[in-house]
């Protein structure tokens, strides 16, 4: 629950729109990491949302003046403020 003018700020992985971009961002970030760590993390990206179908599910919630933006090579977020 938000009170009036309460903020609510969402953080999370975008789903990359090719493998090309999935692997490079593996590599990028978990090139050094256990041949595990990579499958979780290629696992995580493959599953995640993209800012459009965020943007989706918030108007569908409800989420009046929501705004997501993909604010990094592999991060997105999703901004609303309570009336």
């Amino acid at each position: 629950l938000l009170g009036p003018g309460g903020l609510l700020f969402v953080r999370d992985l975008a789903r990359p729109r090719d493998q090309d971009t999935l692997d490079a961002l593996v590599s990028t970030y978990a090139g050094e990491c256990t041949d595990y760590q990579r499958q979780l993390f290629a696992e995580s990206l493959a599953a995640a949302l993209t800012p459009e179908e965020v943007l989706a599910g918030a108007v569908a919630a409800g989420l009046v003046g929501a705004s997501v933006m993909l604010n990094s090579d592999r991060h997105w977020t999703l901004i609303s403020r309570a009336c």
